[in-house]
């Protein structure tokens, strides 16, 4: 249901847009992208000067402490509070939205204006044009929750996602400093409210609060810009922040976990050291359930916050990201194979946003190759995004990226894909490339020199290069139980049997020995006096081309291999063998040339098991 406040003695104000671009997020300090660029723009073109970029000393998509000073003035002519958070009511005011709105009109309600108003009407209520005639106050109802019509309620319990002592510096960006953790029973319960106390006056030190899930979802934000935004409960020693319109719902079975997340001001001298504890109570949730019924739950819990008096300095994080599996790729004896990727890695910056500007690859080999007559043209991707190609590739296979402009969010990973033409060869080779974080260079979004105190070198998985052949494993099909990758199968007799399909991508015909021990490199996992071999091999297809020594692939043949699992040790035991590997060749004159090559994308520590 709609919410309505007729309001009167109220200026109404007619909102204009800014400029035909659509706001369709919340952006803040920190904010960066093309919606800010948007909308620097538009303040610029309305006349609210941002002088660094007025200047030429700063490019626009990244939302500062001017862009910021803008916002508020742009706000302030629009009758809404000049906080600098560009939410929701702002948001409506850019987009050009066509119903007037009051100023100061409480969330989650539109508020209009009376078609009569009269001058000192009491604050609640309508006055009609006849003297003395004055209406009820009118009063608004909160929309009912409509769920599943269950009397459902929740059970709020400390959490431990967040540490209950933690230090914060000048500067820091959402930084969780306190977490509750609800659970539903009987039905679907909606959590509309949720209070935290703070021991000293929080916009004196913290720009804004965030409440999240675990899953990062943004469920409420509030910017503290001035004493209206918290409510003083105890002059001095407690102080209400309160999160409205929260709207989640906590199901059944399914533990929620509310976390609050704070940015600290980069400024301010009343940050000094001191600690600053945040609180939550038994009423710290507002919730209701299926059949409209509401309550206050909530449980005590105690963060303590060690406020630092140094700024923070944004701290570089890194790890492998989704990079392809250790794989075989073919390429050209005689042409450049384009754009085959070396690896993914994944960087992040904590405490604050920031900017790289520079880092380093190293492209390793097995065959002792200049890297420069293995590759060229090696570039660097954010998705499909170029951020740029190699300032230079050394002999050696050290990829030098400089004058990178890549933005960091705070607390976000980004990948960054790394890429390269493999240059014509006749020898099979085998790459991988490592991520030097020792060379980063970039800033945070106070201009400090970023620290690498968290970020350590990572190599990504093989590549294998094989001219004009190669394979690709799919169908795998076993006979009893699962096999994933790398997840445990559980088989159920001692006999167990997979299958699979070899697809040749290359340009040759390549085969694989009919001898099972030597078609699969395998390992065991098994108790005293119990063994795992692979038993048989047989292959579908016409036997044409084959050898007295291997099957010829030439486009696609399935595979069936059989195990033999003693289980002679009985139930709870676990034995096990493990695929690591599938071995070829390109030539089947005999086993001793048919194992020349190899592959375990597809299959990488595929096992069966008996229990």
């Amino acid at each position: 249901m709609k919410k309505v406040l007729l309001m009167t003695g109220v200026a109404v104000l007619a909102f204009a847009t800014l400029a035909s671009a659509s706001y369709d997020v919340n952006l803040t300090v920190g904010s960066t992208g093309a919606d800010v660029v948007n909308l620097q723009t538009a303040l610029m073109a309305a006349g609210y000067d941002i002088p660094a970029i007025t200047s030429g000393a700063a490019a626009k998509g990244y939302f500062g402490s001017q862009t910021l000073a803008a916002v508020k003035l742009y706000q302030a002519a629009h009758g809404v509070i000049n906080t600098g958070f560009v939410g929701p009511l702002t948001r409506g005011v850019l987009n050009g939205g066509t119903s007037a709105v009051v100023a100061n009109c409480p969330v989650g309600y539109t508020c209009i204006a009376n078609t009569a108003p009269v001058v000192n009407c009491p604050v609640g209520y309508t006055c009609t044009a006849n003297p003395g005639t004055v209406t009820t106050p009118v009063v608004s109802t909160p929309t009912a929750f409509v769920a599943d019509g269950k009397d459902g309620s929740v059970t709020v319990t400390t959490s431990s996602y967040v540490s209950s002592s933690q230090t914060l510096k000048k500067g820091d960006m959402n930084k969780p400093i306190i977490s509750l953790t609800a659970q539903a029973t009987v039905g679907n319960v909606q959590v509309s409210r949720f209070d935290v106390h703070f021991n000293t006056r929080p916009w004196l030190v913290f720009s804004s609060v965030t409440l999240k899930d675990t899953t990062g979802k943004v469920l409420a934000t509030k910017a503290l810009s001035s004493a209206a935004d918290a409510t003083e409960v105890t002059v001095g020693s407690d102080y209400l922040v309160r999160f409205d319109n929260v709207g989640t719902v906590v199901t059944p079975g399914v533990v929620t976990t509310f976390v609050v997340e704070a940015s600290v001001l980069t400024s301010s001298d009343k940050i000094t050291g001191q600690t600053v504890t945040v609180t939550t109570d038994v009423n710290a949730m507002r919730t209701i359930n299926g059949l409209g019924y509401t309550d206050s739950v909530g449980v005590a819990q105690t963060s303590s916050l060690v406020m630092s008096s140094t700024g923070s300095t944004g701290d570089l994080y890194s790890r492998l990201g989704a990079t392809p599996d250790t794989r075989t790729e073919n390429i050209s004896s005689t042409n450049t194979t384009v754009d085959s990727t070396l690896g993914v890695f994944d960087l992040k910056l904590e405490n604050q946003n920031g900017r790289v500007s520079a880092l380093n690859f190293t492209i390793q080999n097995t065959v002792s190759y200049s890297a420069t007559t293995l590759f060229q043209n090696v570039r660097l991707y954010s998705g499909s995004t170029l951020l740029g190609g190699a300032y230079s590739l050394a002999t050696n296979g050290t990829v030098t990226f400089t004058n990178l402009d890549i933005p960091f969010t705070a607390g976000t990973w980004k990948p960054l894909t790394l890429k390269a033409d493999v240059l014509a060869t006749s020898t099979a080779f085998v790459a991988s490339s490592t991520i030097d974080v020792s060379t980063v260079v970039g800033v945070d979004s106070n201009y400090n020199t970023i620290t690498l105190t968290n970020a350590s070198d990572r190599s990504s998985n093989n590549v294998t290069y094989v001219p004009n052949a190669g394979i690709t494993i799919t169908d795998i099909t076993p006979v009893k139980g699962t096999v994933t990758t790398p997840t445990t199968g559980v088989w159920l007799n001692a006999y167990p049997t997979i299958s699979f399909t070899v697809n040749n991508t290359g340009n040759n015909p390549i085969y694989i020995s009919k001898t099972a021990t030597v078609a699969l490199a395998t390992s065991t996992s098994v108790a005293p006096n119990a063994s795992t071999t692979v038993t048989s091999i047989s292959a579908s297809g016409s036997t044409s081309g084959d050898t007295t020594y291997a099957y010829i692939i030439n486009n696609s043949r399935t595979f069936t291999y059989n195990f033999f699992v003693d289980n002679t040790n009985g139930a709870g035991t676990s034995k096990k063998i493990s695929i690591t590997q599938i071995n070829y060749g390109t030539s089947g004159a005999s086993d001793s040339v048919d194992n020349t090559l190899n592959v375990d994308y597809g299959l990488e520590n595929a096992y069966v098991q008996i229990p």
